[in-house]
């Protein structure tokens, strides 16, 4: 059966098949740091939600997630004037084969909050939707690989991907996001990618509609037909 968790995992260990939710990451001097996993944890098969961070990565700080669902975590800045805080679904770590979704990173005066799906992260076979952040609302400074990123929102830019680190986007989809599907200060290889409204430069980039199954019931597999199959 399913395991429910509600004492924040940290440092070396596997879990599987269990349920991490409502726990909190408090900040002392520095911000906090994963508000249901923390460090190098190995996540499979695994429900990550309603987990907060006064700081960065409110689901998962610095894991390694394997099909699993990561929604409804919450960030926000450890005090006023203080750092800017990352991923209210994961910051750093690896994420493969799993869902981000309705994570939210909250802003609070002048302090920006970047990537509300994940941050500083490696995204492999994810999707990405209904997220929201200040900058970033899908993802913040993460490679991106055979995802879709859909339906997120920021406040500011960047409503689906945003870049300042050199970092790759492949093989993936971008579309719906609010205000803008991505925002790049660096000028990262995006490549076989569809993209909303398009994207200058790179090599096998598409604009056309991705054809989704069903977006209202969030059901983002392709249908038959679709540009983006073996694209």
């Amino acid at each position: 059966g399913i395991e429910e968790f509600e004492d924040c995992f940290f440092g070396l260990l596997n879990v599987t098949n269990s349920v991490i939710k409502e726990n909190v990451a408090l900040a002392g001097e520095l911000p906090g740091e994963g508000g249901g996993l923390a460090g190098p944890v190995y996540v499979e098969d695994s429900l990550i939600h309603d987990n907060v961070a006064y700081g960065n990565g409110g689901g998962s700080s610095g894991g390694t997630l394997n099909d699993c669902q990561v929604f409804s975590n919450y960030i926000e800045p450890t005090f006023p004037g203080g750092p800017a805080v990352w991923g209210a679904g994961v910051n750093q770590g690896y994420v493969s084969g799993s869902v981000l979704r309705d994570n939210v990173a909250a802003g609070v005066g002048d302090i920006r909050t970047y990537g509300g799906g994940a941050a500083n992260a490696v995204l492999y076979l994810t999707q990405v939707y209904d997220n929201r952040a200040l900058v970033g609302g899908g993802a913040a400074n993460c490679d991106v690989d055979r995802c879709t990123i859909y339906s997120n929102e920021a406040e500011e830019d960047a409503g689906g991907l945003f870049f300042g680190r050199a970092r790759s986007v492949a093989c993936s989809i971008l579309w719906d996001n609010t205000p803008d599907q991505m925002v790049d200060l660096l000028g990262v290889p995006v490549n076989y990618t569809t993209v909303q409204d398009g994207w200058a430069g790179g090599v096998g980039n598409l604009r056309r509609d991705p054809m989704f199954l069903d977006p209202p019931a969030r059901d983002l597999n392709l249908m038959p037909g679709s540009p983006c199959i073996d694209s």
